[in-house]
């Protein structure tokens, strides 16, 4: 956010990922900065479902308490989540529609680094402020694509980019004869619809086929140590 500051703004505290400064950013310099990262050989890991999660105003808690994954959360650890958005939100110079701007802006410069050729990873933080391991990865994708990527490119932050920030293009990250043969299974297409992704018919990992139902049985048994 520092970079997108209009000229001759004084310095000032950034807040939580420069929320502080939404309304002093100059959006006409958001292509600038992403070329400048994409220079500078800088890669970068949005995290926007905390954004979504913390900052703006929907979903509301009550809402993303109900979600499916919430029940792989120790009840403490999801009191900790509401208590700490609900104070954030509570504070006096929070604003639903400057969150949304922000929102917006960030959204803004994810795809303008993916255009000028930056490099972009995936990635939600977890676990914390309603991001679940896993499942979080999911909501990630969504909000990329939302950003206005594709659901290829979205794809991408998490399989061939990494091999590539990794210095190993030619190891994994893609499916192709002598790459690791880590893979997800879908029922269907995720370059039609992203959300695909959440449709697992199974997972081939270190030589080893799990079947969606096995996966679900040690989810349910997660799910079991955290009943309240």
């Amino acid at each position: 956010m520092e970079l997108l500051l209009r000229d001759g703004t004084p310095k000032a505290e950034a807040g939580l990922f420069g929320y502080n400064l939404v309304d002093q950013i100059d959006a006409a310099k958001i292509r600038q900065a992403a070329r400048r990262t994409r220079e500078a050989g800088v890669w970068n890991v949005p995290t926007d479902s905390l954004i979504h999660h913390v900052l703006l105003p929907e979903p509301s808690a009550a809402e993303m308490e109900r979600r499916e994954e919430m029940r792989y959360v120790p009840r403490a650890m999801l009191a900790q989540w509401k208590q700490a958005r609900a104070g954030l939100q509570s504070q006096p110079d929070y604003d639903p529609a400057r969150a949304r701007r922000f929102a917006w802006i960030r959204g803004k410069l994810i795809k303008a680094l993916q255009d000028e050729g930056a490099g972009l990873l995936l990635g939600s933080d977890a676990p914390q402020w309603f991001n679940v391991p896993g499942f979080s990865l999911h909501r990630e994708l969504d909000y990329l694509v939302g950003a206005g990527l594709t659901p290829f490119e979205a794809l991408a932050t998490g399989t061939r980019n990494v091999s590539r920030f990794l210095g190993s293009p030619d190891e994994f990250g893609m499916v192709r004869a002598g790459s690791r043969a880590d893979l997800i299974l879908l029922e269907a297409n995720p370059l039609a619809d992203i959300r695909n992704v959440r449709r697992s018919a199974g997972v081939f990992l270190g030589g080893r086929w799990l079947p969606q139902s096995r996966i679900a049985a040690g989810l349910a048994a997660i799910a079991d140590r955290y009943k309240q």
